[in-house]
């Protein structure tokens, strides 16, 4: 049979073009490095991009003990009169989180409540984590992982149980923020996570490394010998004074004009290096 076939014009790209989600984690070398504050702060700088939704999603690690983001940002006051969709407990009870947000600041924040934290909804699975990380909607998804998942125990010393739950939630990510504070006391408590990100960046993976709390009391020749990087972003220290009048007032700290003129220069590093943005 002898047919003729003509295609009506259009762009080669249409038909296989699909906007994915792109998933960023941000993970702390030890407890207290900042990997909150970085994380809230680029996802505060992407919501700024009118074009892209952002979402906000918080991972901790079993028996969790940390001060919340939910506290710390006021969500209890940022949300007066409105809803907050408890992610933890859904997933558990596995419903569908797909179409859930709790929008604030152009952010859909999926964060620990103070009720969930006294229940077993915060201790989900990897594979419950794994759920969350793929289903939250967003354009670009920042989350908040507690190091602490790689030790599932009260020490810094890894367990095979907890590398293999922190290894299957970072090869989920497209990128990974990799926080360091160069406190030596941090930096030996942490060493074997950071070891555990250089073989995933030998791997092909894109980490970006962030030394934060960076001040004029570092030995910068000691701290180049121990982390062994070709680059690094770097974050300065700044006063205590701003994040407690941030909290006070229910801010993102990243929002304040003192915190802002002191880490904008690296926060746009770090959202420009990979090109973070859809």
């Amino acid at each position: 049979m002898e047919r003729i076939f003509l295609r009506e014009e259009m762009a080669e790209h249409e038909s296989t073009c699909i906007l994915e989600k792109v998933k960023i984690g941000v993970v702390g070398m030890a407890p207290g490095v900042g990997t909150t504050f970085v994380a809230t702060s680029l996802a505060l700088r992407l919501s700024e991009k009118q074009e892209c939704s952002i979402g906000f999603l918080e991972l901790t690690g079993k028996n969790h003990a940390e001060p919340l983001i939910y506290d710390s940002l006021g969500i209890d006051k940022r949300f007066a009169g409105r809803e907050f969709a408890d992610f933890y407990t859904r997933i558990k009870n596995k419903e569908n989180v797909k179409g859930l947000f709790n929008i604030d600041e152009r952010i859909n924040w999926a964060l620990l409540t103070p009720e969930e934290a006294k229940t077993d909804a915060m201790d989900l699975t990897t594979i419950e984590k794994v759920r969350l990380i793929n289903n939250i909607s967003a354009h670009i998804l920042i989350c908040d992982i507690d190091c602490r998942i790689a030790t599932r125990s009260t020490k810094y010393n890894s367990t095979s149980a907890g590398r293999e739950e922190m290894e299957d939630l970072l090869a989920e990510l497209d990128i990974v923020i990799f926080v360091i504070d160069p406190m030596p006391s941090k930096m030996i408590c942490g060493y074997e996570l950071l070891a555990m990100i250089k073989g995933f960046e030998h791997r092909g993976a894109k980490i970006i490394w962030v030394v934060n709390k960076y001040n004029e009391g570092i030995n910068k020749r000691e701290l180049s010998s121990v982390l062994k990087l070709k680059y690094n972003i770097k974050l300065p220290l700044i006063s205590n004074e701003a994040f407690y009048t941030a909290e006070y007032n229910c801010m993102i700290p990243y929002s304040t004009k003192v915190v802002r003129e002191k880490a904008e220069d690296g926060i746009e590093k770090i959202v420009n290096l990979h090109k973070i943005y859809i």
